[in-house]
C-alpha cells in the first residue's frame, strides 16, 4: 500500500481534483495545501480536534471548503500514524 502520494506521482491532477469516494479535502497552513484525506480520519480524536478548531476559528460555511488552523507539520504528526490503514493524498 502506497502512505503517501505526492503531486504527480501517482495520480494526475486532473484526476485529484475529483475527489475519490470516501474521502474529503482539507486545506492546511498558511500556504492552503490541499490534502485528501479518508473519511476514516473522521473517527479519530486528534482529528476531530483539528476540526473544532476549525469551526470555532472559521464557522461551518467558510467558502474556502474545510480549512484547518494549523500549520502542516502539525496536522501530519496527527494523520501520518493514522496511515497504516488507509491513502492520504497530497495535492
Amino acid at each position: 500500500m502506497e502512505i503517501m502520494v505526492k503531486k504527480g506521482e501517482w495520480w494526475s491532477r486532473k484526476m485529484m481534483r475529483r475527489t475519490p469516494k470516501g474521502h474529503f479535502v482539507v486545506y492546511v497552513g498558511e500556504e492552503m495545501k490541499r490534502f485528501v484525506v479518508p473519511t476514516l480520519y473522521l473517527k479519530d480524536a486528534g482529528f476531530q480536534k483539528l476540526l473544532e478548531q476549525a469551526a470555532e476559528e472559521y464557522g461551518f460555511h467558510s467558502p474556502k471548503g474545510i480549512v484547518l488552523p494549523c500549520h502542516e507539520s502539525v496536522f501530519l504528526t496527527i494523520v501520518l500514524p493514522l496511515q497504516h490503514k488507509t491513502t492520504l493524498y497530497i495535492t
